[in-house]
């Protein structure tokens, strides 16, 4: 009896300091979350001082399921393979190797793209013919890149007799891609075309140009054109354009100046532009619009020329320019000359803006508002001053712009080509009769850096992308007064009469035909002295057709007599 009143009063006291532990736990738990719970490895362990009979599992949360890396990527209506290869942490030639993609800039809404060397080929499009619709602009090579077949399929299918000759709006039986027949013209040039090369390999971003393709692939006859540059500031537009119309010109090049446009923002000034473009649509000519130079409340720098602050600035002008000209303007070229701090210029140094950047954002606005206006990249001006705070290489700069995809993002790569007081034929590096500067490196002769430029983009895999040559022309002092010190600038003028320049300018127009590869072609320039005698660049009258006195100088003649030559297919 004794024992079992201390029995039940040591199972009293052990009740009782039970509830006293958990109220304590209790209040704990209100301040202080509790420490993670340990299972025991065995039943009966002891923990915190008190006998566990049975360990009660508890399940931990499951960790998070890896990040799901997408493996392919449908292509959506506005994109390019610039933007996609950003998405993915690509570079674009990356993802066009990893698709088979021989065209960079031909893309289509609905293909669906590997975006990782894991994934699976994309289903391929059934055996079964298909119809393109011919677009102004379309190429044969390029329809065939775009359904990954080849131009003589199409040639075959359709009973094409001239691979040069076809029409907007003809109706093109593609033929199913033969995965053999693809992959033969891939790897290597099919022997019954002689206008073909053997295909380069694309190169990483960190190649360096070392070869020199030497032979050339012939473009289509009808990519290139003849055009000049017109200074309609202040000028009689329709007087302009009657003296143009005595000339084989098709295109003129017309600057856009975006400060003169929108001087403050969302305040347009389209009257002046607006009658340019209508002068120009009544002569019937096609219009390259250069948009360049950011208004002042767009930047930070107040120093010469460059680009905004912030670009969707410079991209919803774009936008507007477009949609106000829609079907009017055959090609926009995106800024001039960024190699160049004049142009470039933030703080007294070349801006760190991406202008690849500018372009590939600038390329799918363009072609959401305008599907026929091609895009083209900006003419780089040519030197071999590399500071980059004064002026970048353009070789360089061009380097660094196709390893990054340039030709997946234009219709056409503008390029400056220098001639100084040198033919356009000559080679260097010997001085002519009476020529003491200016001819010792080959940046001063126009052919040599034609076939240069072709040599790099056929080098970074774009060999289909034509070169347009949006500037060019032989200055002369003769008639006019020259730089005297030869530090400065266009001090070559010195050396060029205005026979030589008479002379220059027609060959170039040939030789640029003749090469195969050459777009359209806009001399510098028209009537450049009516703009220096009201204040502009000097420069500008040295190249210029029409003199300083308003009359035509004996260049304008020669220009006059150019007879486009025909281009065998």
């Amino acid at each position: 009896m004794k024992y079992g009143r201390i029995i039940i009063a040591m199972l009293i006291i052990a009740m009782l300091s039970a509830m006293v532990g958990y109220a304590s736990a209790q209040d704990d738990d209100a301040e202080d979350p509790a420490p993670p719970i340990e299972e025991s490895e065995e039943a009966g362990e002891i923990e915190d001082g008190i006998i566990v009979d049975e360990v009660q599992e508890i399940e931990e949360p499951a960790p998070p399921a890896p990040e799901e890396i997408a493996e392919t990527y449908t292509v959506q209506r506005g994109d390019t393979l610039f933007r996609i290869a950003q998405r993915f942490n690509m570079t674009t030639a990356e993802l066009a190797r990893l698709n088979n993609i021989t065209n960079a800039s031909l893309i289509f809404a609905g293909q669906v793209l590997q975006v990782s060397a894991s994934a699976e080929p994309p289903t391929p499009p059934p055996d079964e013919p298909r119809v393109h619709i011919v677009q102004r602009g379309d190429i044969l090579a390029r329809i065939a890149a775009t359904y990954n077949t080849t131009v003589s399929a199409i040639l075959a299918a359709n009973n094409i007799p001239n691979p040069n000759v076809i029409f907007v709006g003809q109706r093109l039986v593609i033929p199913a891609p033969d995965a053999e027949e693809v992959t033969e013209v891939v790897d290597e040039a099919p022997e019954e075309d002689a206008t073909d090369i053997e295909p380069i390999d694309v190169v990483e971003e960190e190649a360096v140009i070392d070869e020199i393709a030497e032979v050339p692939q012939t473009l289509p006859a009808a990519s290139f054109g003849y055009g000049v540059e017109v200074y309609f500031d202040e000028q009689d537009a329709a007087q302009l354009v009657g003296q143009l119309e005595q000339t084989p010109m098709t295109w003129v090049r017309v600057r856009v100046d975006w400060r003169v446009v929108e001087p403050e923002r969302d305040q347009y000034q389209f009257d002046g532009l607006d009658a340019i473009v209508s002068t120009l649509q009544q002569a019937g000519v096609d219009i390259l619009f250069t948009i360049t130079n950011a208004p002042a409340w767009a930047r930070t720098s107040p120093d010469e020329n460059g680009p905004p602050d912030d670009l969707n600035d410079f991209f919803r002008f774009v936008e507007t320019v477009v949609e106000r000209y829609t079907g009017q303007i055959s090609a926009y070229q995106i800024w001039d000359e960024p190699n160049l701090r004049r142009n470039w210029n933030c703080e007294r140094r070349m801006c760190d803006t991406d202008y690849l950047f500018m372009l590939g954002e600038s390329f799918t606005v363009i072609r959401n508002a305008d599907p026929d206006a091609q895009i083209i990249s900006a003419g780089l001006a040519p030197t071999r001053f590399n500071d980059r705070v004064n002026a970048v290489d353009d070789r360089l700069y061009m380097e660094t712009l196709l390893s990054r995809g340039l030709g997946t993002v234009v219709d056409g790569i503008g390029i400056h080509p220098g001639g100084e007081a040198n033919p356009p034929d000559a080679e260097c590096c010997e001085a002519g009769v009476g020529i003491d500067s200016h001819y010792e490196n080959e940046v001063f002769y126009f052919r040599e850096n034609l076939t240069a430029y072709r040599a790099l983009i056929e080098r970074f895999g774009y060999p289909d992308v034509p070169l347009w040559v949006t500037k060019f022309g032989w200055g002369t002092g003769e008639d006019t007064t020259p730089p005297a010190n030869p530090n400065q600038p266009h001090f070559s003028v010195n050396y060029t009469s205005l026979t030589e320049q008479a002379v220059y300018i027609p060959r170039a127009f040939e030789l640029g035909q003749e090469l195969g590869y050459i777009g359209p072609m806009f001399l510098h320039n028209f009537n450049g002295c009516a703009i220096t005698e009201a204040g502009g660049l000097p420069e500008l009258c040295f190249f210029s057709l029409i003199g300083p006195n308003g009359q035509p100088r004996p260049a304008f003649t020669a220009v006059q007599g150019i007879t486009p030559a025909a281009v065998s297919p």
